[in-house]
């Protein structure tokens, strides 16, 4: 962690982080493109030991992407289209929700996964579909709710903090049955597939 020395600069604290740094770029450059991106995971949350120092998400997305866009191509430079605010996403209506794409094949070419919040008053829910190649997760962020899984159709209550694991080719589906907005995050991976309502 940085440290502050008695007249107020920066002192051995900064020139430890400074070599420490140093040092993990230089593993960077001799570790497997495998092990590459884990390490910067990594040093991007705290390994450094600079995570004091890092205000939001956003100030750490900008400074990995600061520090890693020209070392040995292992990040490509930031762009625009990388950062979404939730605001500013896309929005439709699908399957009976309102949903906001925010990274996926279309806004940002992402070609593994799509992440997308998804909004339901309360009453109004998600039609029950599949993914037939895709996993998905669900992450609760406010509200309650049930969500339906399998064909029996299981009732699963939800709120806020859950993370639900839905395998490919589970039908699922979800509705909210608390009195204010129910807010869900989806991560669907591949995410290529289309849609099947049973």
């Amino acid at each position: 962690m940085w440290q502050q020395s008695q007249s107020g600069r920066s002192g051995v604290g900064s020139l430890n982080l400074l070599s420490r740094v140093h040092e993990t770029l230089g593993l960077i450059g001799e570790t497997s493109q495998k092990n590459r991106n884990s390490l910067i995971l990594r040093i991007s949350l705290g390994f450094l030991g600079c995570r004091s120092h890092l205000g939001s998400l956003h100030t750490l997305y900008l400074l990995r992407g600061g520090l890693f866009d020209r070392i040995n191509g292992v990040v490509e430079k930031v762009s625009e289209r990388n950062i979404v605010r939730l605001e500013d996403a896309p929005t439709r209506k699908a399957l009976g929700g309102t949903l906001k794409s925010i990274f996926g094949p279309d806004n940002v070419g992402a070609k593994n996964f799509r992440f997308s919040i998804s909004y339901f008053d309360p009453k109004e829910g998600l039609q029950v579909h599949i993914h037939p190649e895709s996993e998905e997760v669900y992450y609760v962020i406010s509200g309650e709710g049930i969500v339906y899984l399998g064909m029996e159709k299981k009732e699963i209550p939800i709120q806020p903090g859950m993370s639900l694991y839905i395998d490919a080719g589970t039908p699922h589906g979800v509705t909210n049955t608390g009195r204010e907005k129910l807010l869900i995050a989806f991560f669907v991976a591949p995410g290529k597939d289309k849609t099947v309502v049973p």
